[in-house]
C-alpha cells in the first residue's frame, strides 16, 4: 500500500515537514549551513516542491502545474514511498542513489552539502509522521 494517497497528502506532509524545520533551532542552522535551494520532485503521487535554505527560516513552496520553478542548485526526483523510505530511515539515501531511486542533479560537491540537512530532516519525520512535529528519532 503506497505511503501517500494523493499529492494533497504528500505535499501536506513535506509542508508540515519543512515547518518543523524551520521551528528546530538547530535544524534552521543546519539548513541556513547548506545554504542552497534544492527542487524535490516526487512522483507517485506527483508532487513537485522547492525548498529554500539560503532564507531564514527554510522556505518550502509548491511548484504547480504550469508555472515556471524558481532557480534551484540541486534537483532530486523520487517516488513517494522512496521519499519516505529515505526520510523515515528504512532507505539509506545513499543506497537509493547508487541504485537509482533517486535522481540527483547539480554541483557534486552542493550535493555533498544536503548529507548533515537530510540527517536533521530524518530526526525530525517521524514526529512529523505521528503528527507529533519536533519529537523524533534520537540521534
Amino acid at each position: 500500500m503506497p505511503e501517500f494517497t494523493d499529492s494533497d497528502a504528500c505535499v501536506a506532509r513535506f509542508r508540515r515537514l519543512f515547518a518543523a524545520l524551520a521551528k528546530d533551532p538547530a535544524g534552521a542552522q543546519v539548513a541556513a549551513k547548506a545554504g542552497l535551494a534544492f527542487r524535490l520532485r516526487i512522483r507517485d503521487p506527483e508532487a513537485d516542491l522547492h525548498i529554500d535554505c539560503r532564507q531564514r527560516p527554510p522556505m518550502m513552496s509548491e511548484i504547480l502545474p504550469g508555472t515556471k520553478a524558481p532557480p534551484s542548485d540541486i534537483e532530486i526526483a523520487a517516488t513517494g514511498d522512496v521519499a519516505h523510505g529515505i526520510f523515515s530511515g528504512t532507505i539509506a539515501l545513499g543506497a537509493a542513489y547508487r541504485s537509482k531511486q533517486i535522481l540527483v542533479t547539480g554541483s557534486f560537491l552542493r550535493i555533498m552539502g544536503l548529507g548533515p540537512l537530510f540527517q536533521t530532516l530524518q530526526r525530525l519525520y517521524p514526529g512529523v509522521v505521528n503528527g507529533k512535529p519536533g519529537v523524533g528519532a534520537a540521534k
